[in-house]
């Protein structure tokens, strides 16, 4: 099922990575971690849930090539919540939170890699 996720939500590296090393724990997603699915009568889930399948296959390692990574998928949820309807502050202020509060070092059971921990 998350082969065809990947497929369906056009995440070829996040397949790729996948089917190379799958991750120890079984996927899941929290929505928009720490705070509502919903702001600015906006659903964020979509985003959110995309966001989470990215970074559960990440690897939580410090190198170039997972920085690289998680600053794309940070990246495309800041892009998703701005396409979604949300305003450019909504969208900076996802983005500047996933940058810090994602990081791999935090072990948090959102944080960068969350699958393979």
């Amino acid at each position: 099922q998350v082969f065809e996720l990947c497929k369906q939500l056009n995440l070829p590296e996040t397949l790729a990575r996948i089917e190379k090393d799958y991750p120890a724990k079984p996927f899941k997603s929290d929505g928009v971690s720490c705070a509502p699915d919903r702001m600015e009568g906006i659903d964020l889930y979509p985003a959110a849930f995309r966001h989470d399948l990215q970074y559960w296959a990440g690897q939580p390692k410090s190198d170039r090539e997972e920085h690289r990574l998680k600053l794309l998928a940070d990246a495309r949820l800041m892009v998703d919540v701005l396409e979604a309807g949300g305003s450019h502050y909504l969208a900076d202020a996802m983005f500047g939170a996933v940058r810090i509060g994602g990081a791999a070092f935090w072990h948090a059971p959102w944080s960068w890699g969350f699958g393979r921990r």
